[in-house]
């Protein structure tokens, strides 16, 4: 894969069968630079920040789906390089963050509020079922939040918002 490839979703399914597939391949590219280049967390957060700051602004003015695509895969690329050097994989932060059902209301779709949500309740099992892909974990998230997520007042500022703030908190 070269800097410049986009891959469609169906590419990216086709070489890495799960989100653990594509983590391990982008250590594989990516550990040994980082640890000389980012050894510091903060520093790695930082550069995340910037490219989550990127993407949201491409989708402000709009741009060509192709670029999206680019910058949306580099801050999953980012993300992955914050995991690695706290251990912690994505796929597990998305089990423990994203159980069966929501966290908050303990429904499936999720039927609560942002602003009326509690403390969640994170409990983590094992659950052969859960998504293991990119599709399928965009599938499991938007069964469970969509509908909220797609509500008349939050538009694409909303999601950017809500992706910095969830890429914070893991």
């Amino acid at each position: 894969m070269t800097n410049s490839e986009v891959l469609t979703m169906e590419q990216l399914e086709a070489r890495y069968e799960s989100q653990n597939d594509l983590e391990n391949r982008l250590s594989e590219i990516f550990s040994e630079r980082d640890e000389v280049h980012l050894p510091e967390m903060g520093r790695r957060i930082s550069a995340l920040l910037v490219k989550e700051s990127f993407l949201g602004d491409s989708i402000r003015k709009e741009k060509d789906p192709t670029e999206l695509a680019r910058r949306a895969g580099t801050v999953y690329s980012w993300i992955a390089c914050v995991s690695r050097k706290a251990g912690v994989t994505i796929q597990s932060a998305l089990e423990s963050k994203f159980p069966a059902q929501c966290a908050y209301c303990n429904n499936m779709p999720c039927i609560c509020q942002d602003a009326t949500r509690g403390a969640a309740e994170l409990t983590y099992e094992l659950d052969e079922n859960r998504p293991r892909s990119l599709r399928a974990w965009q599938q499991h998230l938007d069964e469970m939040y969509g509908a909220n997520n797609r509500s008349p007042d939050k538009g694409v500022w909303f999601t950017v918002f809500r992706m910095i703030d969830e890429t914070n908190e893991v």
